[in-house]
């Protein structure tokens, strides 16, 4: 019968005493916080992508390339999210920030930076919209309706 060196029953005792310390945690691991509660939109979407952590994101609107007054207020990202339409022509993304106050100021300055953009605020959540056609109308329409 082969011998096992105690060196390798001592590492694998120590593995399996570690693997079996505490419970794991509950919840989903895999998803981050608020993306579950994040409403998708009813379209035919060819990509989809959203961010967050555990604590917002501080930046200044010029870091979006928008300008104005106030660009250079900070503002606190909470989460973002991104969506591409089936087209490739059409994408939209929405941010939820902080505050509604925020938010106003996010939206004054998306209109007056990308005015060719569709914009929509719901209190401290911005979102856009740039395209055309019934990709861009049905997005619209999904984003109004949440």
């Amino acid at each position: 019968m082969p011998r096992l060196p105690l060196g390798g029953v001592v590492l694998a005792l120590l593995l399996l005493a570690g693997a079996c310390r505490s419970a794991p945690p509950e919840g989903n691991p895999a998803l981050p916080p608020g993306f579950a509660d994040t409403p998708v939109p009813d379209v035919p979407l060819a990509g989809y992508a959203y961010f967050a952590q555990e604590s917002p994101l501080r930046i200044t609107p010029q870091a979006l390339a928008l300008e104005g007054a106030g660009a250079s207020d900070a503002i606190d990202i909470v989460s973002a999210v991104l969506w591409l339409s089936s087209d490739g022509q059409t994408g939209g993304g929405a941010l939820v920030l902080a505050s509604p106050e925020q938010g106003e100021l996010v939206h004054l300055l998306l209109q007056e930076s990308v005015p060719d953009w569709w914009t929509h605020r719901a209190g401290q959540v911005v979102a856009v919209v740039q395209g055309q056609g019934a990709a861009a109308s049905g997005l619209q329409d999904a984003i109004r309706q949440n």
